[in-house]
């Protein structure tokens, strides 16, 4: 079988030197000794220059294609920054929540929008590695498995829109692709525990420090008939899976195509230690067409923020009241979470943003509800859902038998680490943590929303 992929080419390129040197019938000087350690030496360098791919090797872009392709920001810093302004750390998220968030909003648009074109037409915006205020980075290894990276804007795939999700009359499902993105002291800890692709993740290092952010631009493929929320926002193109049905692209019609999306929702977490036990506050901006300004950005209008779970809420409390999320007045439908604890458009109404993130641990533990009922917000199985919990502390600390390690509310660190483990087969020799990884992540999403709309008597078809 030839090499498919970079590295392996690579590897086979040193192996021939090595065969080249070695098998020459004739003598060799000294200079053709030091012409073969020399060339040696610069396929090794290349091998090691790679990093981390920015897409799936079998998913690049195709022949003649002149659009963008997205390129990994990996050049993590490699000691914690000090020097990056952060505003929003001086403003009370609690008491003047809208300053905050539009602090915040501030913060991460910054040097990612309105970048002009590069000199084949292509936008600059998001290009987060050359951004001239502040550079952001990627997480590695989010290039597999069903959700993988595409090629054009490096969007993965994420929780999908369960009719009437996105507006009041959607009838159909709809796929939700995003990238997330990681500040400069956020960065720091990403390329802690993924320090080179020529190794595996140094889980122990995964604790983010104050000031670290992570934004998220989150696009779906919803159809403006049947959802008009959607309409005249900003698209971009994207090799994505022609429906929602598709789990993989060996299923025939699959295959994935460049197509639009359109940008819906922005989501951020930022490490705060205001916010009690937690330490992480998470907020959400949406898309609202009918919003004043004349850009795309100040149509993305707070929808709130959370930085607890509200523990004590449940349905049998008298005259709840959510203090842990603060939620913003929109002029759009919004579903919301769990009595009404933050959760975006796009996200799951049967969870919150918090209780979704401190799932972030590996082996990896279940990070939606159970529903056995329309009660599932209150079942006695989804009660741990629904703690606060300190950054540090598993949400399952034992898994099939394996000690957990809590990634500090990163889910995406938690789709990398198990992406890294299955994709390289490391557990041979541990079949207790083999077991443990075996849960197929990416693909869970799909029947759990199917089955919350089963449940509530919601028929849809996907699109």
């Amino acid at each position: 079988m030839p090499p498919t992929t970079r590295c392996q080419r690579l590897a086979v390129s040193l192996l021939l030197l090595f065969i080249v040197a070695a098998c020459s019938g004739e003598p060799k000087t000294s200079q053709q000794v030091a012409a073969v350690q020399q060339a040696v030496a610069v396929k090794a360098a290349d091998t090691a220059s790679i990093g981390f791919p920015s897409f799936a090797d079998n998913a690049g872009p195709p022949p003649g294609w002149t659009g963008p392709v997205f390129q990994l920001s990996q050049a993590f810093p490699q000691t914690l920054p000090t020097d990056d302004s952060l505003p929003f750390m001086q403003i009370d998220f609690r008491t003047n929540t809208v300053a905050y968030l539009q602090a915040v909003k501030a913060y991460i648009l910054a040097g990612n929008i309105n970048r002009g074109n590069d000199s084949a037409g292509n936008s600059l915006d998001w290009h987060t590695q050359s951004n001239p205020v502040r550079p952001w980075y990627n997480m590695p290894w989010r290039t597999t498995g069903t959700s993988g990276r595409e090629f054009v804007h490096g969007l993965t795939r994420e929780f999908p829109a369960a009719p009437h999700s996105l507006d009041t009359a959607q009838k159909n499902y709809y796929d939700t692709y995003a990238r997330a993105i990681y500040n400069p002291v956020a960065g720091f800890t990403v390329g802690q525990v993924w320090p080179s692709a020529t190794q595996g993740p140094d889980v122990a290092k995964a604790s983010f420090s104050p000031g670290a952010v992570v934004a998220k631009i989150l696009f779906t493929t919803a159809d403006t008939t049947d959802v008009p929320e959607a309409s005249g926002g900003m698209q971009w193109q994207a090799n994505i899976y022609p429906n929602s049905k598709c789990k993989s692209d060996t299923i025939p019609g699959c295959q994935r195509v460049v197509k639009s999306v359109r940008l819906f929702q922005m989501d951020f977490a930022i490490k705060d230690p205001r916010a009690p036990i937690t330490q992480w506050v998470f907020g959400t901006f949406v898309y609202d067409r009918n919003a004043p300004g004349t850009s795309i950005y100040d149509k993305m209008v707070p929808l709130g923020l959370m930085f607890g779970n509200d523990p004590e809420v449940t349905a049998s409390t008298q005259q709840p009241v959510i203090s842990e999320s603060k939620i913003l007045a929109v002029s759009m439908f919004e579903h919301l979470g769990c009595h009404k604890r933050l959760s975006g458009p796009v996200d799951n109404p049967k969870s919150s943003c918090i209780s979704c993130h401190m799932t972030a641990q590996h082996p990896s533990a279940p990070s939606v509800p159970v529903v056995d009922s329309v009660t599932a917000c209150d079942s006695p199985k989804n009660a741990a859902f629904w703690r606060d919990l300190a950054p540090g502390t598993p949400f399952l600390p034992v898994v099939n038998g394996v000690k957990a390690v809590a990634l500090d509310f990163s889910m995406e660190m938690t789709s990398a680490v198990q992406n890294y483990f299955v994709s390289t087969h490391p557990t041979a020799a541990t079949p207790k943590l083999s077991a443990a990884m075996a849960r197929p992540r990416d693909t869970s999403f799909y029947d759990v929303v199917r089955q919350q709309n089963q449940i509530a008597g919601k028929g849809a078809k996907p699109k």
